[in-house]
Order: structure tokens, then C-alpha cells, then sequence
């Protein structure tokens, strides 16, 4: 996100996002195996094995598919547009 809360509204935008994230070492795995999403209704009554990183990840994955499903087609359709007048030289 940019620091004044709006989305990101180009993929130069966020491909300068994610490398700024990586710049500073954030300590996430390149591949995060999927978690079990909670439904957003119902409350989250963590096991006594559960800790907090499970927590916020299963707290986290229903949002993030939510974020993906508005504005994944449109992101990919602005990527594949810039990328055909690439090629093609328009």
C-alpha cells in the first residue's frame, strides 16, 4: 500500500512495493503453504498448539483472497496490455 492508505494503481506501483518489502528483509518465506481460511463471521479461538504467526495467517488468508478476487483481473489486464504494446511497438 502506499503510505497515504489508497491501493497501489499501477504494477510499476507494486512491483516497487513488493521489492521495498524485500529490501527491508522481511522475514517471510518465499513460499507460504496454505492455511485453513476462518470465515470472516466467526470468532477465532486459537488451540493451546496455535501460535500467533498460524493465527494471523489463518486471520489473514480469507482478506487476502477477497483483495485478490476485486482486483487481480484488472491488475493482470494492465500488465498484459503493457506488455502487448511492448511487443508490438505501439
Amino acid at each position: 500500500m502506499k503510505p497515504d492508505g489508497e491501493l497501489p494503481q499501477s504494477i510499476d506501483d507494486i512491483m516497487a512495493s513488493i521489492r521495498e518489502s524485500l529490501a527491508e528483509g522481511a522475514a517471510t518465506p518465499a513460499v507460504v503453504p496454505p492455511t485453513p481460511a476462518v470465515p470472516p463471521a466467526s470468532p477465532v479461538a486459537p488451540a493451546a498448539d496455535t501460535t500467533l504467526d498460524a493465527l494471523v495467517r489463518s486471520m489473514l488468508a480469507p482478506m487476502l483472497r477477497a483483495w485478490l478476487d476485486a482486483h487481480l483481473p484488472e491488475i493482470v489486464e494492465r500488465a498484459t496490455d503493457a506488455e502487448i504494446r511492448r511487443l508490438t511497438g505501439r
